[in-house]
Formats: C-alpha cells, structure tokens, sequence
C-alpha cells in the first residue's frame, strides 16, 4: 500500500509510532510547515502538500487535528476523495487490515509452503490468471513477479518460475 500521511505534529508522530510497531510506515508525510519540508521525521521524509501529484498513492491518512481544513486542503489539490482517510476509527481500521495481511501473507507462506508447495501454488495462480511466462515479455514477468512477491511467495522461487533471466 502506498501512503502518505498528513501532519508531522505530534499527532503524526504517535501515528507513525503506532504503524512502525506494525511494521508499515507511510511513504512519506505531507505538512503546511515549510519549515518542515526536506526534513525526516522519524524516519520518514516530510514534503509540501503541493507535491503530491508527485507520487503514486493509494490512501493519505490525515494525521493532524484540523482535519475539515486539511480534507479540503486536499480536494482543492484534486485528491479523489475516496483517497482521503481521517478520523482515529478509519486509520486504525487500514493500520489492522494492512498489518494483518502483511503478517499473514509472509507468515502463512513460510510456515505452510516449503519450495515444492510454493511452486505449485505459484503454478496455479499462474494457471487461474492465464499468465504464461514463456510467452510474456519482461515488463509483464516483473508485474506478476511483484504480485507474487506481495502475496509472501519468496523472490528466488518466483524468478525461477517466471525465468526472468533467460
């Protein structure tokens, strides 16, 4: 998932605090300060709302108090709404999703797929998506490659598979 968060205050802060101790972390942070721009809040940068359009993103959570100026903020900037999360309930709902599918995805994999089960089950996703790897070109492999990479299977088994180096 890519995301940003909004505000690096210490409401921000708490919330980066809260994601890192599920292992996820925004993109980067969107902040009004100037003075703030450039800068790495806890490990994470901190840029101008203005350069958004920048990125790529699926969701920017807003982090700060003033959230009916900053959810205008960025509709103004043309943000889709559905884009747009506040409220402490929807931020922690999309931290316990996403933190729970990135522990699960990597968790069930390595406990319940050895090499030859994971094989299969790279081969049949391939089969149910009608991918065939002699037939696709590098483009295509590294988009499958990342998707199954998203889904907790390991890289050298799916390189393999997919013969990105033929």
């Amino acid at each position: 998932m890519n995301s940003f968060f909004f505000g690096a205050g210490r409401l921000g802060r708490y919330w980066l605090g809260q994601w890192k101790n599920f292992k996820l972390e925004p993109d980067g942070i969107l902040d009004n300060h100037e003075s703030l721009w450039g800068t790495m809040c806890d490990g994470v940068m901190v840029f101008s709302p203005d350069r958004i359009k920048e990125f790529d993103f699926d969701y920017i959570f807003v982090t700060c108090r003033n959230e009916n100026e900053i959810i205008q903020q960025l509709l103004d900037l043309e943000i889709p709404e559905k884009s747009i999360v506040s409220g402490d309930h929807n931020i922690i709902n999309h931290m316990f999703y996403y933190a729970a599918k990135k522990m699960i995805s990597t968790e069930f994999m390595e406990e319940f797929y050895d090499s030859d089960d994971s094989r299969a089950a790279i081969e049949a996703i391939l089969k149910k998506k009608k991918f065939v790897p002699e037939s696709a070109d590098r483009i295509q492999k590294q988009k499958m490659g990342s998707y199954l990479m998203r889904k907790g299977f390991k890289y050298e088994e799916i390189r393999k598979i997919l013969q990105f180096y033929d």
